[in-house]
């Protein structure tokens, strides 16, 4: 009896891991949600091409990076279950999620106890920081997150036999290469740390870098069959002074988890006090790896396991003007791991009992607090509007719309369960097929209105709009006023 309540006390810590998750992210689901913002919009309609026409979502439309395809799989899976709906895509992402806490916390249990793995990923998991990008659909970055979960499991797992462990190792290595470059620096890191403490490590890295070199191969020759539409440069070293001076908000900010963009939002007080704990934390166990350094018999793991938990900051110091905060991402769980080393040395098990019980409701306390703020509510009326515009549309007879505000031609595609086919003002765009079929719809004499946003902002136009919903709208746009609105009409093949 004794050792069976062993055996399934990691499982039932597991569970209730996931179940508290889970739990935390309805105020994110019901009874409102957020708008869909232009990228999940378009992981939603390449859910619907994944359904309906077949296609293969390998890469992110209009890039070769953002892997894709296991993000799409997870929200067409919910979308045969809950119909097309921004439901079924956060609930895909919030399945992907779970399936990422797993991992990490399977890895944290071989690497540490059960105990410490269901502290660490759960406090993880509470923490503002990821609490928006849980359930957010953006081609990469959740696909990353779960890669490196279980890549951590087997390279902390001894027991695995060693090819199954080098195959999985490269796979997951070139996976998230290609969901995440931000990503693959801190992965090696960590994982030669992983395996720096191990015996037999050789013929392990072999069979890892064979792996990796073919799985990297093929998603690469995979991803020249998409063009290369987007790849903007966001790095610009000169700027380095004036970064350095701008890291320290630019991590609260990351932190505080109130951001779209580059766009920051305020947040309420339990919220900042999460970044303050988080600050407070980090620099205790900076003073503990001081105190206990001279104890260490791995160093050199130490050293790699900090390298791998700093090395996101360093885009701080290399961005351009253009710096978004999710470009730190990968920081927050190599930073937690790193912190728990320090900590878990300690022998005062109830002190830290109590700090972590406290830490859990002041981290859930502030992610809630995030569906308070003016900006989330901002979000859901929007997602209001934009349903109700689209119904509209559809309604008033229309199948091919010109937008020229940002995220909204995407957005109104995907409410409309792909019935709309919307083009923003330029002749090129992600998916091709869309700019083109609209300006050969207004070519044909179909009527083509066009969506607006603040009609002041178009002089001697603003007399031809009508409001329209949430927005404005010209029904019968003449070329002259598409050229005065910076509408490129060409048709590109």
């Amino acid at each position: 009896m004794v050792t069976r309540q062993l055996t399934t006390k990691p499982a039932f810590l597991l569970f209730c891991l996931l179940l508290i998750s889970a739990i935390s992210r309805v105020p994110l689901l019901f009874p409102d949600r957020m708008v869909l913002d232009g990228d999940e919009a378009l992981m939603g309609l390449m859910s619907i091409h994944q359904l309906e026409l077949g296609e293969t979502p390998w890469f992110f439309w209009g890039q070769r990076y953002g892997f894709s395809l296991i993000e799409v799989s997870f929200i067409s899976f919910f979308h045969q279950i809950l119909g097309y709906s921004d439901l079924a895509v956060k609930t895909g992402m919030l399945s992907l999620w779970l399936v990422a806490l797993s991992g990490l916390f399977l890895f944290l249990k071989e690497k540490l106890s059960a105990r410490w793995a269901f502290a660490l990923v759960l406090l993880f998991a509470l923490h503002p920081v990821w609490f928006y990008w849980s359930i957010k659909a953006r081609g990469g970055y959740l696909t990353a997150l779960a890669c490196s979960g279980w890549l951590f499991f087997l390279a902390a797992k001894p027991s695995i036999p060693l090819w199954i462990r080098g195959l999985g190792i490269g796979i997951f290595m070139a996976l998230i290469y290609h969901a995440m470059k931000l990503w693959f620096p801190s992965s090696i890191l960590f994982v030669a740390a992983l395996l720096y403490q191990q015996n037999k490590k050789l013929p392990l890295v072999f069979f890892a870098l064979t792996s990796f070199v073919a799985s990297f191969s093929l998603m690469y020759f995979l991803s020249l069959d998409y063009p290369d539409y987007w790849n903007p440069r966001v790095i610009d070293i000169s700027l380095w002074q004036s970064n350095l001076g701008l890291a320290l908000s630019r991590v609260q900010d990351f932190f505080e988890g109130n951001y779209f963009l580059g766009d920051i939002h305020p947040v309420k007080n339990w919220t900042l006090i999460s970044w303050q704990l988080i600050k407070g934390l980090f620099m205790c166990s900076m003073i503990l790896a001081v105190l206990q350094w001279k104890e260490r018999t791995d160093k050199v793991a130490q050293f790699l396991f900090l390298g791998a938990a700093l090395a996101p900051l360093g885009v701080l110091i290399i961005t351009n003007e253009f710096f978004s905060p999710r470009y730190l991402l990968p920081a927050p769980f190599f930073l937690f791991f790193w912190c728990a080393l320090q900590w878990n040395r300690l022998r005062y098990t109830g002190l830290l009992r109590t700090i972590g019980i406290a830490a859990s409701f002041i981290f859930l306390a502030g992610s809630w607090q995030l569906t308070q703020t003016d900006y989330f509510q901002k979000r859901v009326q929007e997602r209001i509007d934009k349903i109700a515009l689209s119904k509209k549309l559809l309604d008033d007879g229309y199948t091919h719309v010109l937008c020229n505000t940002p995220e909204t031609h995407w957005q109104l595609m995907y409410y409309s369960k792909g019935q709309l086919v919307c083009s923003g003002i330029y002749p090129h765009d992600r998916f091709q097929a869309f700019p083109n079929a609209v300006r050969e719809a207004y070519n044909s004499g179909k009527p083509v209105p066009v969506l607006s946003g603040d009609p002041r902002a178009w002089q001697g136009l603003d007399k031809f709009m009508e409001p329209y919903g949430s927005q404005y709208l010209i029904r019968k746009p003449t070329p002259g006023q598409l050229d005065s609105m910076d509408f490129e009409m060409r048709i590109l093949y």
